[in-house]
């Protein structure tokens, strides 16, 4: 085969460019030849010219597919129709799918796609099938899907495109596809022999063929880099690249990496802090100065993710969890993305409500109550499942219109256009697999979808990027200043044998499959590493000598080094990047005092975290700074302790005072509690049906009869006494609830006390309900100054209790006065207190505690009304404390540590 440089076919192309076409081994080649063309006439001062013909195998094949059907049309004939990728996946899937029906595989999208990969690798070797090789299991299943395939391919007059090459050439032999006068080869060193009968047909049939050769013979400088690691060879050859591109910015730099699908993301991640260290998360990534031939799978690229996030939201009937729901609302690429302080609202509300999985309408009802537009909610009512069944057609243009209606993608930067140019361009490949698929669901035509964007390859075009980034093959043919060859150690070159699945492995190496054998992948490796080492004059090879924790060398295959150098490592950042810049130390410990005359927004219970730590009180009830909270599949604590609150307030309600409790015996006690419990939790059940299924009321409803039985038990106890007041609201008024308005030292409050009991000839008693352990009333810090407010509340106060409903602890627990023990006995008097709480009381006496806690409500109120917002927690608050991240509290900690360290 006759050679023709580069130039020279610069030259042709010129002259007539349809005279001279091109057909390359990748389509990362063929883009580099137009381009270089294009540079080559830009700078003779062309302003255009005519396109060359330069197109890579699978192209210049569906071209020539088109002039043969084409042909056929002419003569009267019909050509078969040419599947796409998509339509060919689609039906071996199916294939696969109605052939495991009864024995399902567990990922028959993958063995779909090994069985495609056999199929073409077959029809490139020329392997007979069906195999019929009886005693291997696989190859008896792949004969009996290829005989089902071929039959759906005759029945819909299709081909696929790995048949394309033998049936070219019988339409060459036959006289029917014209050929080319003249076909440059470029970089199809390594052909297939179904490849090699089509060309050497077309040589036959009177077309010239030329090889596409270097301009002139490269004699490289080799240069040697041996790195301790796999990420200091990543680290070494991003800053020598970085050095050579500031030196020399015209020039084209290579770097070639075998395994580049594996080490994505680690060179992504290092060649950005040495290349690009400007470059935000959410920058546009075709602003780097480098370009990776091999992207992720366009189902990963943000803007088609968050699409396919919402469809599976759209045909998820039961909804999807609540992690994923939120993540599609809190998505950039929506309406929605405008408004962040409705969403946050609406995610809050789920939150908070306990919802495990979100359907669309629950997200906008909740979006209804942050008081967002109707124009909001409105395309989330519009998701609604669709239980027919359809073709692929009909579901793709629902699908796009699910999008459209939510305002699907929004505004977006180039890399994120080209994203969603590629799912318009699969959406309408998916859309033509009617023929392959039939009527399916919803749920089914989704998971194609999916599957096909996963075998969906994307990288976003940028410039003309000097440096670029690339695998062995797509190396093929190409030309640069300077090449960087990095994973070449004995390890990784040459590979080992990797035969194709579902066809023995003795078939194979018969058929000459290279990658079937050792022997063959040898051969394979020389090939292309003589190849690499004609790429550019200047080369350098780099391998890891350390490979997990085991030692590795240079790979046989290549030239060796002269004298051994030392490994080099991971360095530091450069100067540039490692001056740490004086840093002026600045607290800011003052907040906005609350208004004067305006209600303490959390009440007493922020005075009790603002004893804790100020800051975070403010945090929770000034800044509305609350961890979301993570729903749990049962009602949690606080749900709990709403549902027992609202149990004793309607056992009270119903009895009153101690003498209809007294007139009970304890079949009927026990009857009122039943009906009480069931009352409560049907009502929550109404409300929150998500949270409370049968069986959580029937757990629930044993478990809370027994506390309030137990409570009740206690209650006939005491002496006699009559409930004046429940959450806050007299007994005898038609109101459930009240809230009462007091003045603590200067801050106003609005407080509800669970319970007030009178106790006639001793005073009141006011109760809390506890479902968790219950505090000290009385220490150094008035952490739980609810019982204390309520004091001040209550006129006549002799004593505070909470009321314990706990497995193992329900009872009463808390401080009286000395002289009315007997109000509740279960109480213990203030002279009977030990130490350390006795400690800090200047008396055993109910006045004393009342002096005690007047003190520190007035401490913590002088605090509140100055806007002290300091981070300075009580001891063990951290641990409970969801604010971290926000107060960064163990980070200046540590920070404090260093810097005592570095004094020292």
């Amino acid at each position: 085969m006759q050679g023709i440089s580069r130039q020279a076919l610069f030259t042709a192309w010129k002259s007539a460019p349809a005279d001279a076409p091109v057909l390359c081994a990748t389509r990362r080649l063929a883009d580099d030849l137009v381009r270089d063309y294009a540079r080559q006439r830009h700078g003779e001062g062309a302003t255009a010219w005519r396109a060359p013909d330069c197109r890579h195998w699978r192209a210049w094949l569906t071209d020539r597919y088109a002039e043969h059907a084409l042909a056929e049309a002419r003569a009267g004939r019909t050509a078969p129709r040419l599947l796409s990728d998509a339509e060919a996946r689609t039906l071996w899937r199916a294939v696969v799918e109605d052939a495991t029906r009864n024995r399902p595989l567990l990922q028959t999208p993958g063995m779909s796609r090994l069985a495609a990969e056999a199929w073409q690798s077959a029809h490139d070797y020329d392997i007979t099938l069906p195999l019929r090789l009886a005693d291997d299991e696989d190859a008896s299943a792949f004969d009996a899907w290829t005989r089902t395939f071929r039959d759906r391919l005759h029945a819909l007059g299709a081909v696929t495109g790995a048949e394309l090459p033998a049936l070219l050439a019988e339409s060459v032999r036959a006289g029917t596809l014209a050929v080319p006068g003249r076909l440059v080869i470029a970089a199809l060193d390594r052909t297939t022999p179904a490849q090699q009968a089509l060309l050497d047909t077309l040589a036959e049939a009177g077309s010239r063929l030329e090889r596409l050769t270097p301009d002139e013979p490269v004699t490289p400088a080799i240069s040697h880099q041996p790195c301790r690691d796999p990420g200091a060879e990543l680290d070494v050859t991003a800053r020598a690249i970085r050095e050579h591109a500031l030196r020399a910015p015209d020039a084209r730099i290579g770097v070639v990496v075998p395994d580049l699908g594996g080490r994505l993301d680690a060179l992504r991640r290092r060649f950005d802090a040495v290349l690009c260290p400007w470059l935000r998360p959410e920058d546009d990534p075709a602003r780097r100065p480098y370009a990776v031939s091999q992207g992720d799978a366009l189902a990963v690229q943000p803007v088609v993710a968050t699409a396919l996030a919402w469809l599976d939201w759209a045909c998820s009937p039961g909804g999807v969890a609540i992690e994923d729901a939120c993540r599609c609302l809190r998505s950039p690429y929506w309406l929605g993305a405008e408004h962040p302080a409705w969403l946050a609202g609406a995610e809050h509300t789920l939150r908070d409500r306990g919802f495990e999985r979100v359907t669309p309408a629950t997200a906008a009802r909740a979006l209804e109550y942050a008081e967002a537009p109707v124009a909001l909610s409105a395309p989330l009512r519009g998701l609604v499942p669709d239980r027919e069944q359809a073709p692929p057609s009909v579901w793709s243009q629902r699908f796009a219109a699910l999008l459209d209606a939510l305002h699907w993608p929004g505004v977006l930067d180039s890399a994120e256009f080209q994203a969603q140019r590629a799912w318009n361009e699969a959406l309408g490949d998916f859309a033509r697999t009617d023929a392959v698929s039939g009527r399916i669901s919803a749920r089914a035509a989704l998971s194609r979808l999916r599957d096909q964007l996963n075998d969906q390859p994307f990288q976003p075009q940028g410039g003309d990027t000097r440096i670029q980034v690339m695998g062995l093959l797509e190396a093929a043919g190409q030309h640069f200043d300077t090449l960087h060859v990095l994973g070449m150690d004995e390890t990784a070159w040459p590979p080992g044998a990797r035969p194709v699945a579902l066809i023995p492995e003795t078939v194979q190496r018969a058929a000459g499959v290279p990658q079937a054998s050792a022997d063959g992948q040898l051969a394979r490796a020389r090939a292309i590493t003589g190849e690499l080492l004609q790429s550019a004059p200047d080369i350098v090879l780099s391998w890891a000598t350390t490979i997990d924790e085991q030692p590795a060398r240079l790979s046989p295959l290549l030239p060796a080094p002269g004298a051994p150098a030392e490994p080099a490592a991971s360095a530091h950042p450069p100067a540039w990047q490692a001056q740490r810049p004086a840093t002026e130390g600045w607290q800011d410990a003052r907040a906005q005092p609350p208004p004067p005359g305006t209600a303490l927004r959390g009440g007493e219970r922020r005075l009790g975290e603002h004893a804790e730590c100020p800051f975070r009180a403010l945090a929770h009830h000034a800044l509305a700074a609350d961890a979301p909270a993570e729903p749990e599949p049962a009602p949690d604590a606080r749900e709990r302790g709403v549902l027992a609150h609202e149990i004793m307030a309607a056992i009270w309600r119903r009895l009153g005072d101690s003498t209809a409790l007294g007139r009970l015996d304890a079949a009927a006690q026990r009857d009122l509690v039943g009906e009480c419990v069931d009352a409560c939790l049907d009502e929550r059940r109404q409300r929150a049906p998500h949270r409370f299924s049968d069986g959580v009321v029937a757990v629930e409803s044993v478990r809370m009869q027994r506390h309030a039985n137990a409570l009740l038990d206690a209650d006939r106890a005491r002496a006699p006494f009559h409930v004046e007041w429940l959450e806050g609201a007299d007994i005898d008024s038609d109101a459930r609830r009240r809230d009462h308005e007091l003045t603590v030292h200067g801050v106003p409050l609005r407080v509800r006390p669970d319970r007030v009991d009178l106790v006639p000839g001793f005073g009141r008693v006011v109760i809390d309900y506890k479902t968790g352990r219950a505090a000290s009333a009385v220490g150094n810090t008035l952490s739980s100054p609810q019982l204390a407010v309520y004091a001040e509340l209550v006129a006549d106060c002799v004593g505070v209790a909470y009321a314990v409903l706990r497995a193992g602890d329900t009872g009463y627990a808390g401080l009286i006065d000395n002289d009315s023990v007997d109000a509740l006995p279960a109480l213990t008097p203030v002279e009977k207190l030990r130490r350390p709480a006795a400690d800090v009381l200047d008396d055993k006496d109910w006045p004393a505690v009342r002096r005690l806690w007047d003190a520190q409500l007035a401490a913590t109120a002088a605090g509140l009304r100055a806007g002290d917002a300091r981070v300075a927690p009580l001891a063990g608050v951290c641990r409970r404390c969801d604010l971290q991240p926000l107060c960064r509290i163990h980070a200046r900690d540590r920070l404090a540590t260093a810097d005592d360290g570095d004094a020292a």
